[in-house]
């Protein structure tokens, strides 16, 4: 089970969501260029660390909204496979390291040369580590005979 810090949202589609920030992301862009036109009108010059600062936080309102449109493009299924993956990869990392991660997969699904869904890279054998695929029940072995005894003797305890 996925902690809830590393699960989606489930109350609203992906799409929704999505469109919910770029529209909040929009609304911040708005109110930046009122401020720079404003502080324009009061003739401070475009150079002023004031209208920098308005044009600055359009700019990242911009990359928000960027990153929102690509991000929409998922369902919600590839959000929560693609959560559950960077988890057990990198779960216990830092925030860096998760971005990593989903960062890999999502190049991955990108390419031309893996499959073209979330669910499909992480599942394709050789793709990703043992521990982020579904684990198979173990296989009972028989006992093992006096040909497979071991032959050396066990490694010294640690102090």
């Amino acid at each position: 089970m996925v902690p809830a810090a590393f699960a989606a949202d489930t109350a609203d589609s992906n799409y929704t969501t999505c469109m919910a920030a770029i529209q909040e992301q929009k609304v911040i862009q708005d109110q930046a260029h009122q401020t720079a036109e404003s502080l324009r009108q009061k003739g401070y010059d475009d150079s002023s660390a004031y209208i920098q600062a308005a044009q600055s936080t359009w700019w990242a309102a911009q990359d928000e909204i960027v990153a929102y449109q690509k991000l929409s493009q998922y369902t919600d299924e590839d959000i929560r496979i693609l959560t559950t993956a960077v988890f057990y990869e990198a779960g216990h990392t830092t925030e860096q390291l998760r971005e990593y991660v989903a960062q890999v997969v999502l190049n991955r699904v990108a390419d031309s040369r893996f499959p073209d869904t979330v669910k499909g890279v992480i599942t394709q054998p050789g793709s990703m580590p043992p521990s982020m695929l579904p684990r198979q029940p173990l296989i009972p072995l028989s006992p093992p005979t006096a040909r497979m005894a071991p032959t050396t003797t066990p490694c010294a305890k640690r102090r």
